[in-house]
């Protein structure tokens, strides 16, 4: 929330799915939904004039930078612009999936 997220939903009572639902202003109308379960989060666009709403399913993560959003899917950090119509021109900024975890012993 400290980053312009605003709580929209949160469970009302135990027996509720435990989902709590955050929104961010986004360029051009509109608004970046993130509705956060358990052990992931999901991800959509809505437009607020039109009431369009876009289902995100493989972003894993995603932000407003600037007048763009940039998001995570599948490994890579992705870029767009955002007009009335939707993304516009998305670019990957970086491909994560040649790069491979290994231990390291303290000290580094």
């Amino acid at each position: 929330m400290r980053d312009g997220w605003a709580l929209v939903r949160r469970p009302a009572h135990k027996d509720d799915p435990y989902v709590f639902v955050f929104e961010k202003a986004a360029p051009a109308g509109w608004v970046l939904i993130q509705a956060c379960h358990l052990r992931h989060a999901e991800h959509s666009l809505r437009h607020a004039p039109s009431g369009r709403t876009v289902d995100l399913p493989d972003w894993e993560w995603a932000e407003r930078d600037g007048e763009r959003l940039v998001w995570s899917a599948a490994g890579c950090l992705w870029a767009a612009g955002i007009d009335a119509t939707g993304l516009v021109r998305p670019m990957m900024l970086q491909d994560f999936n040649a790069m491979t975890a290994h231990r390291t012993r303290a000290p580094y």
